[in-house]
């Protein structure tokens, strides 16, 4: 009888690979530490701290469900493929980006990658001045919900495009302290 009991509940305990949980009707993201080529050291915390951003900024979609910061991090430094790391985090779509310096100028190439088949959905290049960071995390996120054809109320538009601060400099040390922070 012990034994029928314990493989009858070794039958319902579900087996999930991950360690994350889908949640029920949303689409689940996964943005992933940015991997910075040709970078200047003072600048390297964007890698983490734009992806910081963009999850903090979706996360505010209803039918999104963000991977934490912390939950990305492992990633951090690591080459890997987008459709292993978005299953190890139960994810729908994968965001993954490439940073790059050139002078005062940053480039960010990224490419939003469905995990089932590993295809890229959507994918831009931006190349900004540093002092245009704060408009980078808006105009991906914005992308991104528009790409996966998320339907946002006027309140989570507006969530979605608040600025705290038009100040680039403490906007950047803003991102540093975060990328610091994780």
């Amino acid at each position: 009888m012990a034994v029928a009991v314990v493989a009858g509940a070794a039958f319902l305990i579900p087996r999930f690979r991950s360690t994350e949980v889908r949640p029920a009707g949303k689409i689940a993201i996964a943005v992933l530490p940015f991997r910075a080529l040709a970078v200047s050291q003072p600048i390297q915390f964007l890698g983490v701290g734009i992806p910081d951003a963009i999850i903090s900024r979706l996360a505010g979609v209803h039918q999104l469900a963000l991977r934490p910061t912390m939950a990305i991090l492992k990633y951090e430094n690591e080459s890997v493929d987008p459709g292993d790391a978005g299953r190890a985090l139960a994810s729908d779509y994968v965001v993954t980006g490439i940073l790059q310096e050139a002078g005062d100028r940053v480039g960010l190439s990224v490419q939003l990658v469905r995990v089932q088949d590993g295809a890229p959905v959507w994918g831009d290049h931006y190349d900004v001045a540093r002092s245009n960071l704060l408009t980078l995390q808006d105009q991906v996120a914005q992308s991104v919900a528009e790409a996966l054809k998320v339907q946002m109320t006027a309140a989570e538009r507006e969530r979605l495009l608040r600025r705290y601060t038009a100040n680039t400099a403490a906007y950047e040390l803003y991102l540093k302290g975060r990328a610091e922070f994780h």
